[in-house]
This record gives structure tokens, C-alpha cells and sequence, in this order.
């Protein structure tokens, strides 16, 4: 019986050591902390995705995308490393498979769909003026108008649905529940956003005093939207300069 027992417990752990050399494709599980992998047998990534696989066991392994246009996949060899990664970049809305194959032919196949990716900028605080070439009064005034013209205040959010990289569909709600729906182009230094029958232009300026906390699937940072509005005012004010107003909002959902 102790026999059988000892046969037993050697197979399993024979078992145990051929499954961890296994030819895997791993994704990391947690957030800045890495808690675990789990093997990665399909991705469904949003537009803004992207993905950094572990290869285990295959290698100098290889990898493939079906359909570049829709998914680049690349195998990643960081400067000075001794390590690689799998990089899984989505370019467009669509499906491809990603073929990843071991250095003695054996392939492991990733479906991946790309969709939508959602961010949500939460609004900290509505107004933040700055004006220069006109009297103390007159400073007053704009500001009185600029509040009274103002859409969003501090409680409201805007919602970006990227149906691209750089564009998409954009939903804009007050704290008192009003909502715009409109549309948005943007890049890391400026966002159009068009609703309530206007077009803003805002220019993206950082905080040097605020904070950062990154996680896998989330960013809270604050910025400003600030907007100059100097042109509406050039003719009633001639002295006028500048007139900036700024929104402070957080990056609150970046799926």
C-alpha cells in the first residue's frame, strides 16, 4: 500500500514539473502589482488597449497578427534585457488571431476583438479664469459672463466613447443631470469636443502639483481643459490681451 502510495505522489509531481514547462501564452493578473498570470486563450481589448504577454517555454519564439490592420503583435526585447515580451496593440475595431509559435513548431492561437474603448474625464472644479489687458471692472464682468455661458460645472463628467484612436462619440452631463450628446476628436495635447450646438477647443495643460496613481486598467490624473476665448471679447475690450478659462478634471475611467 506505502508502495502504491510513493508511485502515487511521484506521478503527480511528474506531472506537476511537465506542466510548468509547458509552452504557454501568460497575461499578468493585478494592477501595479503584478498578483499572478493565468493562460491567455482570447483577448476582447478596447481601441485604446494594449496588452504585454509573457511567453513561457517556447524559445525564440515567434509571433504573427492575421490581420495587421486590425491587431499588431510583436515580439519585444526590452534594451540590455535578457528577457522578451509578447506586445498586442490594437489598430482598428475588428477580430484577427494572434499565432504565437514555440522555436519546436508548436503554435498557440489568440483570437482577439477589438471594440470600443470608454474614458470618463470627471470635472473637479467649473472655473478657473484668467484674463490680462483690461481694467479690474471690466476683468469682473467677463468673468460674470464667462460663468454664466459656461456648460459644465464642477460635479459633471465627459464621456469619451473612441470608436477610433483619436475620435468617437462624446456624452456630456451636469451635476444636475442635463446631458449633451456630441462628438470628439483629440490627442495628448488638445480635445475638440462638440455639443450644445458649439465646437471647444481645449488645450491640455498638466498640474505640477498633482498626483498619479497607475494601475493595468486605470488612470486617475489631473489635468486642465483650458479654453481660450480672448477672440469673443477683442471688440467690446480693444485692450484686451488674454481671456483663458480652465477646467480641472481627473481621468477617472480609461477602459
Amino acid at each position: 500500500m506505502k508502495t502504491k502510495l510513493l508511485f502515487f505522489l511521484c506521478s503527480l509531481l511528474l506531472v506537476s514539473c511537465q506542466d510548468d514547462e509547458e509552452f504557454q501564452v501568460l497575461r499578468p493578473l493585478g494592477g501595479q502589482v503584478i498578483s499572478g498570470y493565468q493562460p491567455c486563450t482570447s483577448l476582447d481589448l478596447g481601441i485604446l488597449s494594449l496588452e504585454a504577454l509573457e511567453v513561457k517555454d517556447g524559445g525564440d519564439w515567434t509571433v504573427v497578427s492575421s490581420d495587421e490592420a486590425v491587431v499588431k503583435a510583436e515580439k519585444v526585447i526590452p534594451e540590455g534585457a535578457s528577457y522578451s515580451y509578447l506586445s498586442v496593440y490594437p489598430l482598428k475595431q475588428g477580430k484577427a488571431v494572434v499565432t504565437v509559435s514555440s522555436e519546436t513548431g508548436d503554435k498557440i492561437y489568440i483570437p482577439v476583438t477589438v471594440g470600443t474603448s470608454v474614458r470618463t474625464l470627471d470635472v473637479w472644479s467649473g472655473e478657473l479664469n484668467h484674463i490680462e489687458g483690461v481694467s479690474k471692472e471690466d476683468s469682473l464682468l467677463i468673468v460674470e459672463h464667462l460663468y454664466d455661458d459656461v456648460f459644465l460645472r464642477k460635479g459633471g463628467y465627459y464621456r469619451l466613447t473612441y470608436s477610433e484612436k483619436k475620435k468617437g462619440k462624446l456624452t456630456v452631463c451636469t451635476p444636475d443631470g442635463k446631458m449633451e450628446e456630441g462628438t470628439f476628436v483629440c490627442d495628448h495635447e488638445y480635445y475638440d469636443l462638440t455639443f450644445d450646438g458649439k465646437n471647444n477647443h481645449y488645450m491640455v495643460m498638466y498640474s505640477e502639483t498633482g498626483f498619479q496613481e497607475v494601475t493595468r486598467t486605470e488612470y486617475r490624473i489631473p489635468f486642465y481643459l483650458v479654453e481660450d476665448v480672448t477672440d469673443r471679447y477683442r471688440a467690446d475690450y480693444p485692450t484686451i490681451k488674454l481671456v483663458q478659462r480652465a477646467q480641472k478634471v481627473r481621468l477617472a475611467v480609461n477602459d
